[in-house]
């Protein structure tokens, strides 16, 4: 078994891939931001001027076993300025991943080779939130601890993960009592004020009228006025118009609507893969938050997605308290830094290693939530 690795850096190549990436990606368990589309979306919207664009392409002899798209970036840290190379996909806060056959460590040690190998040199390489039984996770931990030198594996925040049972009544008979009754009275609310619908993609003509609903009901939410709704920020609004486009085509995008009176109130986007859910992004019009259309409109969707087979249901990357009032499962993450043999890189370490003696880890692992508020926009 003869495993090779070739380092593109140009995005306008990425293209020529797009076949044997889609077909890697259908045959593995890896999270949706592996995906091609994930990675063209984000190349189209998020990469800066400033940025330099690397394509890690793995090989089995001559059959591609993984694709690792990298951004080299100018951070700073303990007011230090370093280069530091990320996966693209860090460039938007959700679950990171590795494409590519895992469990074969032949293949993981030959991606650290090129990693190790990229130039320009670079002084830190850092894979954020990889989810802590990822096998990605597992294979570059015994890779690196194989070679020794200088890297960092450290403990980041979780998220919240339902496994949803066979029957959507099951499900609510695990929530509060008090959530129970909190749903029932805004759904017989809502029945009252207004003609309820709720509807999806295919409801629509086509994928510009789905989505210019999503974007009528960001514009209107209290995101709006605090400038993070998908219509406020335009990398934002092509990027997901980008991203669900792509996959339209494969039944992959869900998009979910509360209608009232004929006119959209409240939205869920997400993507479908094997039998997983992963979340990504919902909003509602600030005029009906007393009707709780979020709340009513994301236990339908629940209970469609039970009717549908569907096993899990993946929050994004961090937690918010108003998930832990429909999921009870958490999953933590794990970051994985290298850092380079430059003196910086020697620098950088020490600041590291300094840093995690005044605060040293412990066992007990708290969760501290996010303030929707306090979120800023990817």
């Amino acid at each position: 078994m003869n495993i090779t690795y070739k380092i593109i850096n140009s995005s306008s190549e990425v293209g020529n891939y797009r076949t044997e990436w889609l077909d890697l990606y259908s045959k593995t368990s890896s999270q949706p931001s592996t995906s091609f589309e994930w990675t063209d979306a984000l190349l189209k919207t998020h990469l800066q001027k400033s940025d330099r664009f690397f394509l890690i392409i793995l090989y089995q002899d001559s059959e591609i076993v993984g694709f690792l798209p990298l951004v080299l970036t100018t951070h700073n840290k303990f007011g230090i300025s370093f280069t530091c190379l990320i996966p693209i996909s860090e460039l938007y806060n959700t679950h990171s991943d590795i494409l590519y056959k895992k469990n074969n460590l032949d293949i993981a040690a030959k991606l650290v080779d090129a990693i190790l190998t990229l130039r320009p040199s670079w002084e830190l390489f850092r894979i954020n939130n990889l989810l802590e039984t990822d096998q990605a996770l597992i294979d570059l931990h015994s890779i690196l601890a194989r070679r020794g030198g200088g890297y960092l594996i450290k403990s980041t925040e979780p998220s919240f993960f339902i496994k949803l049972p066979d029957t959507f009544e099951r499900y609510l008979a695990e929530r509060s009592k008090k959530f129970r009754n909190h749903l029932r009275r805004m759904g017989k609310k809502m029945d009252g004020t207004g003609k309820v619908d709720f509807l999806s993609r295919e409801n629509f003509h086509d994928f510009n009228s789905a989505y210019e609903a999503v974007l009528k009901i960001e514009s209107l939410s209290w995101k709006n006025s605090h400038g993070t709704a998908i219509s406020s920020i335009k990398r934002q609004e092509n990027f997901y118009k980008q991203l669900l486009e792509d996959i339209d085509n494969k039944q992959n995008s869900h998009l979910f609507y509360l209608y009232m009176d004929n006119e959209p109130i409240a939205y869920n986007m997400g993507i479908i893969k094997d039998d997983t859910y992963y979340y990504l992004k919902t909003s509602f019009i600030e005029e009906y938050r007393r009707l709780s259309p979020s709340t009513v409109l994301r236990a339908k969707l629940i209970e469609t997605l039970i009717e549908k087979k569907i096993k899990y249901f993946d929050f994004p990357g961090e937690p918010y308290e108003w998930e832990s009032q429909w999921a009870n499962d958490l999953r933590w993450h794990r970051s994985i830094i290298i850092f380079n043999k430059s003196s910086k890189s020697r620098l950088l370490s020490f600041f590291y290693s300094v840093k995690n003696l005044i605060k040293p880890v412990t066992k007990e692992r708290k969760v501290h939530f996010h303030n929707p508020l306090d979120t800023t926009a990817n």
